[in-house]
């Protein structure tokens, strides 16, 4: 069993940085009808799935995306749009040395050695190539390229890339309502990483964009991120008192019982989804975006803050701050060594360190409830939980321990 005291004692490690100081120039102009947008040019088939069948039922899954809406994007992302890479504790001659190992094209490789676009801070050396030399790096290269620079906190595109869940770059896009040369410049720019189609490049095209409202819609497509509806079969078939067990957390979520109640009495299969069985504070806020109002106790809500606060109606506040929060979990929780059951926290933790550096809510089968950062481009959503294993994983090795609320 893993002791909670290594967790505790190195408890939040944070992967996505404060809302940023530098947002949008004032003098941009877009729609404010929040609606114009709403229906796609171009529809695209869900994917859709079976669950696995067990003490909550049987699932039906489908994959929507979310994207951000445009106040968000407006306090979200900077306005810089020129690529910048920071080579940390590298002289130039290592820089040479590296980018002559990737096997680009000779006249491609020039541009890149080309120091008049470098320049040094401290002891980094600064790269700033231009848009035609980013866009015409291929594939492999750009991959190791990138992946290198991404083990640099001062390299955030390249540290944490756009990725592409599961789907094509083109099926990512198909129904984005961008314009083809946008569409085709991002698929050209995107590598594999973890196995994963990624982009890191968003400055070059944003400096695509002929217009406020077109770069604004660029970054609500790159910023789109999976979310899973779940619904659960329930039915005269169907192992009531079990399903209700579950789904009330052990009568813990007393509220859900009228609802499953009649269901569990009809004589017909009615399908529900999983996301009226939450807790009030995590109903109000799945499928949406966090504001800044959100920051009213110094920090926007992580991913600690919203797996702790699942039960809790209202919210802490005060579990952002990471050292009230390590002193919660320590009174609050303990490890389990069985199956997670619904509501448990599941934290990722790095097996070196014990540090940990993500965590999210157990609901039913592979589905958990997570936010993957304090940005306000991250949403609460519903994932797989193999999903969020991606994510993390990509940045650093983890391993999972499973917490569970004592009884009171």
């Amino acid at each position: 069993m893993q002791s909670p005291l290594p967790l505790l004692a190195l408890f939040l490690l944070l992967l996505t940085p404060f809302l940023p100081a530098q947002t949008l120039s004032i003098g941009q102009t877009v729609s404010a009808d929040p609606l114009e947008d709403l229906v796609p040019k171009n529809r695209v088939q869900a994917r859709s799935e079976s669950g696995k069948s067990g003490p909550w039922g049987k699932l039906d899954l489908y994959t929507v995306f979310l994207e951000a809406p445009r106040e968000v994007i407006e306090l979200a992302t900077p306005a810089e749009t020129r690529t910048q890479w920071t080579f940390e504790k590298h002289a130039r001659s290592d820089v040479h040395d590296f980018l002559r190992q990737l096997q680009l094209p000779e006249q491609l490789l020039e541009k890149l050695e080309d120091e008049s676009h470098w320049s040094d801070l401290g002891s980094a050396t600064i790269l700033r190539p231009d848009s035609d030399t980013l866009q015409a790096i291929p594939p492999e290269p750009r991959a190791r390229l990138y992946n290198f620079l991404g083990r640099c906190l001062s390299n955030p595109l390249q540290r944490e890339p756009e990725i592409f869940y599961g789907e094509s770059p083109e099926r990512w896009f198909s129904n984005s309502g961008l314009p083809k040369p946008i569409v085709d410049a991002i698929i050209g720019m995107t590598y594999l990483r973890g196995g994963k189609h990624v982009f890191a490049d968003t400055p070059v095209v944003l400096a695509l964009a002929e217009s406020d409202h077109e770069r604004t819609r660029i970054q609500q497509a790159l910023s789109r991120i999976p979310n899973l509806m779940a619904k659960v079969k329930i039915g005269p078939d169907e192992p009531m008192q079990t399903i209700a067990r579950w789904w009330t957390a052990n009568g813990l979520l007393s509220g859900n019982i009228p609802l499953l109640k009649s269901l569990l009495a009809s004589s017909m299969e009615d399908s529900v989804d999983i996301s009226r069985f939450l807790p009030p504070s995590a109903k109000k806020v799945i499928f949406t975006y966090p504001t800044p109002l959100d920051a009213r106790s110094g920090h926007l809500p992580d991913c600690h803050w919203s797996s702790l606060n699942f039960f809790n109606d209202p919210p802490l506040d005060r579990l952002s701050d990471p050292r009230i929060a390590a002193a919660y979990v320590r009174e609050n929780f303990e490890p389990v060594n069985s199956d997670p059951h619904y509501g448990d926290v599941i934290f990722f933790m790095d097996p070196s360190t014990k540090e940990a550096h993500h965590s999210c809510v157990y609901l039913a089968d592979d589905i958990v409830y997570t936010k993957n950062g304090r940005s306000l481009l991250e949403p609460w959503v519903f994932m797989h939980l193999s999903e969020v294993r991606d994510i993390y994983g990509m940045h650093i090795a983890s391993e999972t321990v499973v917490y569970r609320r004592k009884k009171t």
